[in-house]
């Protein structure tokens, strides 16, 4: 697990991110490299948990000082560090661009 007493904004987070699938963050071997390809989520899955990020991220200023080069409180700063963080960390999902271009080189 990632430690909540150095990282409470960070758990935060990434609690969220197994609320919205329904995986019990305790599961989740965050040493394990990869850990954030091992479960799925849907488009909307996935976009319900930017804003829910974006809208965290402009409305708490210390989760912004901690987590952000730029703290800087614009909804556009905000959602582009969602955007990024999930980019980055988020869960699978199926049929994404990303998905797109593996099969294309595969093929």
């Amino acid at each position: 697990m990632i430690e909540e007493e150095k990282n409470p904004y960070l758990v935060q987070l990434v609690r969220k991110m197994c609320e919205i699938i329904n995986v019990d963050y305790s599961t989740i071997d965050f040493q394990e490299d990869g850990w954030y390809e091992k479960h799925t989520w849907t488009t909307e899955q996935e976009n319900e948990y930017i804003l829910w990020v974006s809208e965290e991220l402009f409305n708490n200023e210390a989760m912004r000082e901690e987590l952000l080069e730029n703290p800087e409180k614009s909804i556009i700063n905000c959602f582009q560090a969602a955007v990024h963080f999930v980019a980055n960390f988020g869960w699978d999902t199926p049929g994404d661009i990303v998905d797109s271009i593996e099969e294309n080189k595969i093929n």
